[in-house]
């Protein structure tokens, strides 16, 4: 199977988490799929592009803090400057998640 773009609005999934997230895409890279944002490497900041994933199984309640940028990104797209995310990215929480894309948010067309 292909790895796919991911998008706003794609579904999110940490190791620690207690529920699923949404990814949030809010500033344009110049680049949509299906009428929204395309995502890079660059989109992991918490609060902004990955939201809370209700409850830590280390924590008490998620509050995501993250370091740095997402792992496995396109190599051969660049998107505003970094490489392109797709659904096989993982990101490392400080609280020791991992998080990864379940769904890359795009809706799949029927023949």
């Amino acid at each position: 199977m292909e790895a796919k773009l991911v998008i706003d609005g794609a579904t999110l999934e940490c190791s620690l988490g207690s529920k699923t997230s949404k990814l949030k895409v809010p500033k344009s890279h110049g680049i949509m799929v299906q009428n929204k944002n395309v995502a890079n490497i660059s989109d992991y900041v918490e609060e902004k592009n990955i939201l809370s994933f209700s409850k830590c199984s280390k924590e008490g309640i998620c509050k995501p803090k993250i370091t740095s940028k997402w792992i496995k990104g396109q190599q051969n797209c660049i998107i505003d400057g970094e490489l392109a995310l797709l659904d096989i990215c993982v990101v490392l929480c400080t609280q020791g998640g991992i998080i990864k894309v379940v769904d890359s948010g795009q809706v799949e067309k029927e023949d």
